[in-house]
């Protein structure tokens, strides 16, 4: 019976962290740009009060240089299948920008350069593309 179970766990574990899809950003600007994705319920559009976002290793992560394009392999249509009725919002900001303000001012004033609200349907629409600006 151990036998039959360890082959099974390991197949069960693999599944599970399996990439579905991957998301294309392409920046098109001169503006080297910094993107902060969740998922929320589309009536809640405001940008978190997340204070440990800005944080060096997240601007390094979380950065698309300009004139280029990042992709994003990841489990995204079974997260929205798991998250049914959420949106997946990107928040697109100039790296500047955050590494120049708090982030409760950025907050505050609303400083995104664009937000990118994400259906299944939208994206496939897309061609699972976000293309900024």
């Amino acid at each position: 019976m151990l036998i039959f179970s360890v082959p099974l766990i390991a197949n069960i574990c693999s599944e599970k962290y399996e990439e579905d899809s991957t998301i294309v950003f392409i920046n098109n600007s001169s503006d080297t740009v910094l993107y902060y994705e969740e998922f929320n319920l589309p009536m809640d559009t405001l940008l978190p009060d997340y204070t440990w976002f800005p944080t060096d290793k997240n601007l390094e992560i979380n950065r698309i240089l300009p004139n280029s394009r990042k992709e994003f392999p990841e489990r995204h249509i079974a997260l929205f299948e798991k998250l049914d009725g959420e949106v997946n919002m990107w928040f697109i900001f100039k790296y500047d920008t955050v590494r120049e303000t708090p982030w409760d001012t950025i907050v505050s004033k609303y400083m995104v350069e664009r937000r990118y609200d994400l259906t299944l349907s939208i994206l496939d629409s897309l061609d699972w593309t976000i293309t900024y600006p």
